[in-house]
């Protein structure tokens, strides 16, 4: 009864007064909310950055991301600089980023008719031993958003330490992958990118192709790293088995075709701190609870400006015992390798 009171004494003022309405405005006044993503990696020549603005208005919103000035700056608006420091003092001319849309973007919720990015002159060479610092200015609305990143070193490889290495799948006790860590790394993938030569009856010809094995992420217990004699070492133990049950999980046979095994490369992708910390707010959450904290390091913007470092070890071979078991062996001998 006294809920049923309220509602009518709340209806009986707004019929008094003209100046109520049933107007609810939920978009407030539009402020400039700059985005940034962007990763330094040293090992790589060009760097590219991807810088959007975010939107909203009336109706509905996955209207707007199909238009590409919804979410992209028009060109000529930003300048992107990005300084070097070392050891706290500014190291050479800022380089400047260029707008590119040369890579084409896959269809999804976003627009795609321009996939605009920006990128630095290509053989920019990025200091492992030094720090960077990004900044972002729209010279029409005067707004500007900054960030800095330390970059993260090479990791040490222990077992296998060296390239052209021989792997023996074909032993009672698993490979062990042993690895020290990287200064300012803190989380770590290893991929095994398996090459082969693929021949189907149809063309006659032998394809070269690749295969990713991924063993998903480990964090270090410290950004270190193994300049400090010699640091914390982070291993991943596979036995000979999964070696094969992954190649049969991913391939089928090819009747009246073959395949040739080439080699194995070894690839750690290390992400630094503010890496692993966005990873972890962002993952996709499993619990009751669904609301997510907030992280960015963008300030004056959303998003991320941060490094990770590619180290690869280039043409591990197999072992004749292991290429005996690949060829003819119970688990993958039906796949055409020769």
């Amino acid at each position: 009864m006294k809920n049923i009171l309220k509602y009518l004494l709340v209806l009986a003022v707004c019929s008094s007064l003209f100046s109520c309405k049933n107007d609810l405005q939920v978009n407030a006044p539009w402020k400039e909310s700059m985005i940034v993503y962007g990763l330094l990696n040293p090992h790589d020549s060009v760097q590219y950055l991807r810088i959007n603005k975010a939107f909203l208005g009336p109706g509905n919103e996955m209207s707007y991301a199909k238009i590409a000035d919804s979410i992209n700056y028009p060109a000529g608006v930003l300048t992107i600089l990005l300084q070097k420091y070392t050891n706290g003092t500014a190291v050479g001319a800022p380089i400047h980023l260029i707008r590119d849309n040369s890579m084409p973007k896959d269809p999804g919720t976003f627009a795609n008719d321009s996939n605009v990015l920006y990128k630095t002159p290509v053989n920019t060479v990025i200091d492992q031993n030094s720090q960077y610092v990004l900044t972002v200015k729209n010279s029409e609305s005067g707004n500007t958003v900054t960030s800095q990143t330390s970059i993260v070193h090479d990791i040490l490889p222990i077992t296998p330490n060296r390239n052209n290495a021989t792997i023996n799948w074909i032993q009672s006790t698993p490979i062990r992958v042993k690895w020290y860590t990287a200064q300012n790394g803190k989380v770590y993938n290893l991929v095994i990118r398996i090459h082969y030569d693929e021949m189907l009856p149809s063309t006659g010809t032998f394809v070269p192709k690749t295969l990713d094995w991924s063993f998903g992420n480990m964090q270090s217990l410290d950004t270190l790293g193994y300049n400090l004699n010699p640091g914390e070492a982070l291993e991943q133990d596979i036995s000979g088995d999964e070696f094969y049950l992954f190649l049969a999980n991913r391939l089928q046979p090819i009747p009246g075709g073959s395949r040739h095994l080439d080699s194995l490369d070894y690839i750690w992708t290390v992400g630094s701190m503010d890496l692993n910390t966005y990873i972890q707010v962002y993952q996709p959450s499993i619990g009751i609870v669904q609301e997510k904290p907030e992280f960015t390091n963008i300030n004056g913007g959303i998003g991320i400006f941060s490094s990770r470092n590619t180290y690869m070890l280039h043409g591990m071979m197999l072992s004749q015992l292991s290429k005996d078991s690949l060829m003819s062996g119970p688990i993958t001998g039906h796949l055409g390798f020769q």
